[in-house]
C-alpha cells in the first residue's frame, strides 16, 4: 500500500493506494468462460477504484491514486497473497476433511470435498487469466469533459491583480496560493492541490461570479461553471462552498438588495474594469 498526503487548504485529504474486494473478484473471474469476460472484469475493477475516497473512524478522508497503473499493481499484488492463501488453506482444509470423514464417517463428506474441487478450479482459472491481463497495460481511463471558465482576449491583464486585490479586500485569505486563482481563471491547465479559501462571505461572492467571473464580457462561462467555481473554493472553516447555499443567497438577498450588489463590485474592482 502506497501513501502521500494532499493538502486541500484547511483539509487533510491522504493518498492511500487501498483495495479492497479482491476475494469477490477472484470468484467471479474464475467463474469466466473466456478471457475477454475476465479482462473486462478485472478493468472495471481497476477504473472503480481510480481516485476512490474513503473516510476512517477519526473521519480523517483519503482516497486511492489517480494513476490506473498503481491501482492494478496493487490489485495484482493482493491477489497473489489472496490466491497463494487461498492455496495454503485449501491443502490444509483437505487433510484434515479427509481425516474427519475417515474418522466420524462423517454424513455429507463427498459434497463437502466436491466445494473443494469446485474452489480449485474457480482458483486455477482465475490464476490463469490474471497472469494473462498482467502482460497488458492498464485500462485507458476515458477523461470527462471538465467544465472550464476561460479569459476573452485582452482580459487576461486582470486575472492577476483582481487575485491581489481580492486579497488586499480580505475576500481572499492571505495564505491562499495564486495557483488555484489561476487555474480557475483558466490562465492554466495544471490541477492545483489547494483551494481558494474565500473570506467574503456568500454575496459577495455572488457579486464575484456574476460581475466577474461568469461575465460574459470576461469570460467564456460554460453551463456548470457555478459548480466548478464552487469546487475550488472553501470558507473560512475550510469547508467546500456549495452551489446551493450560493443560490439560496443570489435569491433572498439580491433582489432586495440590488444597489449594495453594486456597491461591492465597485470595491472589488479594479478601476479601469467596467
Amino acid at each position: 500500500m502506497t501513501s502521500k498526503t494532499i493538502y486541500l487548504s484547511n483539509t487533510i485529504m491522504e493518498e492511500r493506494t487501498y483495495i479492497i474486494g479482491v476475494s469477490d473478484l477472484i470468484d467471479n473471474v474464475g467463474k469466466c468462460k473466456c478471457y475477454d469476460d475476465a479482462r473486462n472484469l478485472l478493468n472495471s475493477f481497476v477504473i472503480e477504484n481510480v481516485g476512490k475516497q474513503y473516510e476512517i473512524e477519526d473521519r480523517t478522508k483519503y482516497r486511492n491514486s489517480n494513476n490506473p497503473n498503481g491501482i492494478k499493481r496493487e490489485t495484482l499484488a493482493i491477489i497473489e497473497n489472496t490466491l497463494y492463501r487461498w492455496e495454503l488453506i485449501d491443502e490444509a482444509s483437505e487433510e484434515s476433511l479427509n481425516e474427519a470423514i475417515k474418522y466420524h464417517n462423517l454424513h455429507g463428506g463427498g459434497t463437502i470435498k466436491g466445494n473443494f474441487v469446485d474452489l480449485r478450479v474457480k482458483v486455477k482459472v482465475a490464476k490463469q487469466y490474471v497472469e494473462a491481463w498482467r502482460k497488458e497495460a492498464a485500462p485507458i481511463i476515458k477523461e470527462k469533459e471538465t467544465v472550464r471558465l476561460r479569459p476573452k482576449q485582452g482580459t487576461e491583464k486582470y486575472i492577476k491583480m483582481m487575485f491581489l486585490h481580492l486579497k488586499e479586500i480580505s475576500n481572499i485569505g492571505e495564505q491562499t496560493k495564486e495557483e488555484p486563482w489561476l487555474y480557475l481563471c483558466g490562465m492554466t491547465n495544471e490541477l492545483p492541490e489547494t483551494h481558494i479559501k474565500w473570506t467574503g462571505g456568500l454575496f459577495n461572492l455572488n457579486v464575484l461570479i456574476e460581475c466577474f467571473l461568469t461575465k460574459g464580457a470576461y469570460f467564456t462561462a460554460p453551463k456548470g461553471a457555478m459548480k466548478f467555481i464552487c469546487s475550488l473554493m472553501v470558507d473560512e472553516n475550510g469547508d467546500e462552498i456549495k452551489p446551493s447555499s450560493l443560490k439560496t443567497t443570489k435569491t433572498r438577498e439580491f433582489g432586495r438588495n440590488a444597489k449594495r450588489s453594486d456597491e461591492v463590485w465597485q470595491t472589488m474592482k479594479i478601476n479601469e474594469m467596467w
